[in-house]
This record gives structure tokens, C-alpha cells and sequence, in this order.
């Protein structure tokens, strides 16, 4: 997760914009986490399967910094209100997934549905993002 931190820094000193350096970690990481659920549909090696899992974990945490910093940088006066909603949505989120994810599991006797749910959210996720974060409100 620093990581990504640390190269949305590196690209501002490197003389990229705010905007760019914060939606490259934002999107990438939740669109090759979604992309790497959706291959997981596909795959019957279970080693092979925790490997996509795994990857679509890290890859979805490098968006994390980008959200945090995104806060700050959308509106600077109400950075901790923004916050505060985000951590809530997330809280909330943290609550109903695994009830929705077991009910899921359970009605359709498989763990595929569960999945693309999961990475049709994610997905879903960076187009929200897309429209909603503009250039004049960060830089």
C-alpha cells in the first residue's frame, strides 16, 4: 500500500500533475483488482486461484493511499467531514459484504456469484471515480 504512496509522490516531484498521479493509482489499482476477479470465475487450478486472489488484494490496495489523499486534495476545508463519510460508507460496506457474500455463497451453491459481484462493485468503484474527480477541484 505505501508503495503506491510513495510513486504518486515520486510522479508529482517528476513534474506530473496532482490529477494524474492520484487517478493513475486510483484506477489501476481497482481496475486490475476487479479485472483479476473476474478471471477468478474462470479458474478451476485452486492454486492459481489464491494467486488471482492474492493479486486482486494487493493490487486493490494501492488505490487506498489515492483515496485517502484525494480527500484532502477535493476539498481541503472539509477534508475530515469527506473522510468521516468515507471511512462510514466503508464500515457499513464492511457489514453487509460478508452477510451479502454468504447469502450469495449459500443460494447459488458456489463461490461464482459471490465473485462477480465483488468485481462488478469494484469496477463500478472506478466509474464513479472517473467522472467525479476533476482537475479544478484538485489543483
Amino acid at each position: 500500500m505505501n508503495v503506491s504512496g510513495w510513486f504518486s509522490d515520486y510522479l508529482l516531484k517528476t513534474g506530473k500533475s496532482r490529477e494524474f498521479s492520484r487517478k493513475l493509482m486510483l484506477y489501476s489499482g481497482m481496475g486490475i483488482s476487479g479485472l483479476l476477479l473476474l478471471g477468478l470465475v474462470w479458474i478451476h487450478d485452486p492454486y492459481l486461484a489464491v494467486t488471482f486472489l492474492t493479486l486482486s488484494a494487493a493490487t486493490k490496495a494501492l488505490s487506498t493511499p489515492a483515496y485517502w489523499a484525494l480527500s484532502v486534495d477535493i476539498a481541503p476545508r472539509h477534508a475530515g467531514i469527506l473522510s468521516s463519510i468515507m471511512n462510514t460508507s466503508g464500515n457499513v460496506a464492511g457489514v453487509i459484504a460478508p452477510v451479502l457474500t454468504g447469502w450469495l455463497v449459500s443460494y447459488f451453491s458456489g463461490w461464482n456469484q459471490a465473485i462477480w459481484v465483488g468485481a462488478v462493485v469494484t469496477l463500478l468503484g472506478v466509474g464513479v471515480a472517473i467522472p467525479t474527480i476533476r482537475s479544478s477541484e484538485i489543483d
